[in-house]
Order: C-alpha cells, then sequence, then structure tokens
C-alpha cells in the first residue's frame, strides 16, 4: 500500500470529511504599500534567521521587526488623522469614534416574536401612540393657538428651477446612503450619476414648477431602535421609530430648504435664538447662550430659574393644517410653492421594517411624520415658535 492511499485510509478511519468556508478578510485601510515592503524585508530576514541562526541575523531581523511596526503606527495614525478631518460633522465625527471604540450599536429587538409579525405589532403601537397623544392635547379641548404674526414682505410664491450642476453639486456633498425603496443601490447610482442627471433635473423641476410631490417620494420605511442599551427591549415604548427616505426624496428637500432659507434670510425670518438644525449652531451654542445669561444674571444679583421642557413625539405630532397656515400668514409661503408644502406633507406612508420582513399594511400618516426629514425639521421650528419668542 503506498503512502498516499494509506494516508487516505486513516483518514477515513479516525477524520470525517467535512467542507469548511474559509472568508477572506479584508485588510486594514493603514496596510499602505510601505507597510507590505516592510513587511515583506521582515519575512526575508526572518527566513535568513531561521535557517542560518547566527546573532548577526537575529540582530538584523529585529531591526526589520521594530521598523515594520513603526511604519504600521505611523500610517495608521496619518488614516485616523485624515479620516477625523474629513468628518463634515459632529454626528460624522461621533460615530467615527463609536466606531474606533467599538461602540458601534447592534439591532435589538424583541425575544421569540417572528419579524412578520414583530413589524406589523410596532407599526400599530407608533401609529397609536401618536393617536393617544394628539387626543389629549389642549387643541382637542376647545382652547387655539394665539394668532399667527402676519408677514410682511415679497412672498415666496413660486420655487426657481434648478439646473444639471446645482442638482450635481447637492448630490455629491450628500452622504451616499442607500434605502431599501430606492431602484438603484447608492453605490451604483454614483457610478452612472452622469447619465441619470438629466432626468433627475428633469423630475425636481417637474416638482417644482407643478407644486406636487410624488407618491413614491413620500414613502418611508421605519426601522426600530432601541432609546438605551439598559432599556428593556420586549417593551415597545422603549423604541424610537427611525425613518429611511428614498435618496431621491432626500436629493429634492435639500432643493427646496435652500430656497426656503434664502427667503427667510432675504425676510429677516430666521429664529435667532434658535440652534437646532441651523448652520454654525448646535447644542454647544445653546448651552453657551444659556450658560452667559445666567451668569450675567448672578452678576446683577438676579436669581434664575430654569425650566426644561421635553415635548413628547415632537415631530409626530405636528398638525399639517397649523403648519400650512403658518407657512403663509407669518412665514410668506403662498401659491405654487404652498401648494408644494402641501403636497409633501400630505398622503404619506410608512412601514416598519425589519430583516427583509416588512409591516403588511403601510400606514397613512395624518400628522408629524417629520422626523428624520432634511427638510420636516425645519418645518416643525415653523410650528412650533413664533420669531423672537424665549421659554
Amino acid at each position: 500500500m503506498s503512502f498516499v492511499t494509506d494516508h487516505s485510509f486513516i483518514n477515513l478511519c479516525h477524520a470525517a470529511e467535512r467542507e469548511i468556508t474559509v472568508k477572506p478578510r479584508k485588510p486594514a485601510p493603514w496596510i499602505t504599500p510601505a507597510v507590505k515592503a516592510a513587511k515583506q524585508k521582515q519575512r526575508q530576514a526572518e527566513r535568513q534567521w531561521r535557517k542560518l541562526g547566527t546573532q548577526v541575523h537575529r540582530d538584523i531581523y529585529i531591526h526589520h521587526r521594530k521598523n515594520t511596526k513603526s511604519i504600521v503606527v505611523a500610517e495608521k495614525r496619518q488614516y485616523l488623522n485624515e479620516k477625523v478631518l474629513s468628518s463634515g460633522s459632529s454626528k460624522e465625527l461621533f460615530s467615527l469614534t463609536n466606531q474606533l471604540l467599538g461602540k458601534e450599536k447592534k439591532a435589538t429587538l424583541p425575544d421569540s416574536v417572528p419579524c412578520d409579525k414583530l413589524c406589523e405589532n410596532l407599526m400599530s403601537f407608533f401609529v397609536d401612540k401618536i393617536d393617544t397623544i394628539r387626543s389629549n392635547l389642549c387643541l382637542e379641548n376647545g382652547i387655539q393657538f394665539p394668532p399667527c404674526e402676519e408677514f410682511h414682505g415679497q412672498f415666496l410664491s413660486e420655487f426657481k428651477l434648478v439646473n444639471e450642476s446645482q442638482v450635481k453639486e447637492i448630490i455629491l456633498s450628500s452622504p451616499k446612503k442607500s434605502c431599501p425603496l430606492d431602484p438603484l443601490p447608492s453605490a451604483l447610482f454614483f457610478q452612472c450619476l452622469d447619465v441619470l442627471l438629466p432626468h433627475i433635473t428633469t423630475i425636481i423641476n417637474d416638482s417644482l414648477l407643478f407644486g406636487c410631490v410624488p407618491n413614491e417620494l413620500k414613502e418611508s420605511l421605519i426601522k426600530p431602535l432601541l432609546k438605551k442599551d439598559d432599556l428593556d427591549r420586549n417593551v415597545y415604548k422603549n423604541y424610537r421609530p427611525v425613518s429611511n427616505l428614498p435618496f431621491l426624496s432626500k436629493i429634492l428637500e435639500k432643493v427646496v430648504l435652500k430656497q426656503l432659507m434664502e427667503h427667510l434670510a432675504k425676510n429677516d425670518l430666521v429664529e435667532e435664538l434658535q440652534s437646532a438644525y441651523k448652520p454654525l449652531h448646535s447644542t454647544e451654542t445653546a448651552l453657551l447662550k444659556v450658560t452667559t445669561d445666567l451668569l450675567n444674571a448672578t452678576d446683577e444679583g438676579l436669581v434664575s430659574v430654569l425650566a426644561l421642557l421635553d415635548l413628547s413625539a415632537a415631530f409626530d405630532t405636528i398638525d399639517h393644517h397649523i403648519l400650512l397656515d403658518r407657512l403663509k400668514i407669518t412665514f410668506g409661503i403662498s401659491e405654487t410653492a404652498l401648494c408644494w408644502f402641501s403636497s409633501y406633507i400630505s398622503n404619506r406612508h410608512q412601514s416598519v421594517i425589519i430583516e427583509n420582513e416588512k409591516s403588511p399594511d403601510s400606514a397613512i400618516v395624518v400628522t408629524g411624520d417629520l422626523n428624520h426629514h432634511t427638510l420636516g425639521k425645519d418645518l416643525t421650528n415653523f410650528h412650533q415658535y413664533a420669531k423672537g419668542t424665549a421659554f
């Protein structure tokens, strides 16, 4: 019996054959050609030392090993430094920090509930929650809001049409995120951008010209996200609905938002005390404002009381009729532009999606649904605050 035959016979008797799937591991992004060359020299020096066993060759190997380590550290430092500097916002920077520290949030869902049933349950819970909050609002009890301050200035009656270069600039500056509702993955979309750009520009201009938002751009998929890691994941109220929107919808919203903000700035309607969703403003500027006011009051011998208000489901309880009235009366939006906003917030649909399972019937949104929208967050401020008002 030959060695090969004997070896195969032993394997059949004592070791059962089984298939092993080996997944190639993606190299670290800081493994540059310089690092690869240093590692190659290190391996060559190690082989020489193992072969000859002299002290000289051992010293040469140790030298190359230290050199490789220093190059890896330098390349890794440079890579991380470039990533930090390229972070365009505080959100991206915090996300990068959590990723480097291994603190990325993992999807946490209730136990022992099939995905299809869980989608349906969560969709019903989110809808019922908003209905319950709205039923308890003062408006339903006969108490009306104070009259809106009337607008005096040049009305925004229609939106300006955009060209391909303007649309392309907005697309390239947007995060490359995709949604299951998108007809193309984001990577393929950006590869074919030059071909698709004329059609995208036509869709956007038709929407602005006729004051109508296509129904396909008014759908959203909700991903339930546990508010805090230490909360009970089997309790539905501990989940926050996070909307995922079609990419083209976000581009259309950014086009409108840019012209809307230009209108507000031109007519001095930008809220001075607002820090959220405003360029060069954040929670830091809000804290600086409050701290400065408290210190000034203390210097003057005054007593300060700080009241913190938390609006439950603030984005989801926006009354569409009140919002449209404020846009028209207080902010000077009229005619085709107002029709566009009316179309934008009406007949919106949303569904819960979990692991490719989707709630069977999408819910028609009659209030709110402005959270996680590029334009919706600014509209929420129009609904809640009058210019120059502070609590």
